[in-house]
């Protein structure tokens, strides 16, 4: 699959009403319509699916005295699903996600979903910043 979004960011700040006379930070308003676009391909089996997005391929900025640079997010990600011999109604779904932008340090998250039934699922993870998150999805 390939997917592709297009869109506008509308960014309004009256910086000038905070009352910071002397930070010239704070000295005039943001005022910015900024376009977007976004990319992303999927392959997806009945068992494996991995793929690739880019929420922000023109790199935006928005028009301020700074002129701010939205950057472009890359990810990358990869899952097998794995269907039960005996319990055909549970599907063990670990996942690999990994974030790159340019300024930041790498992310990776490592998760494992065990899914009843496609109707409950439950689960838990690892991020490469030390952080364990817990995951739930009902349908």
């Amino acid at each position: 699959s390939f997917g592709l979004t297009a869109g506008a960011m509308l960014y309004n700040e009256n910086l000038t009403q905070l009352g910071l006379e002397n930070d010239p930070e704070f000295q005039e308003d943001i005022n910015s319509f900024t376009p977007t676009v976004g990319l992303g391909f999927l392959y997806n089996t009945e068992s494996l699916y991995t793929g690739v997005s880019a929420p922000n391929v023109l790199n935006s900025a928005f028009n301020s005295k700074n002129n701010t640079n939205l950057k472009n997010v890359y990810y990358g990600y990869f899952g097998y699903r794995f269907f039960t011999g005996g319990m055909e109604d549970i599907v063990i779904n670990p996942s690999f996600l990994a974030k790159y932008m340019e300024g930041a340090a790498f992310q990776a998250d490592l998760n494992v979903l065990v899914n009843y039934k496609n109707k409950v699922e439950f689960g838990g993870g690892y991020r490469t910043s030390d952080t364990v998150n817990l995951l739930a999805g009902f349908y």
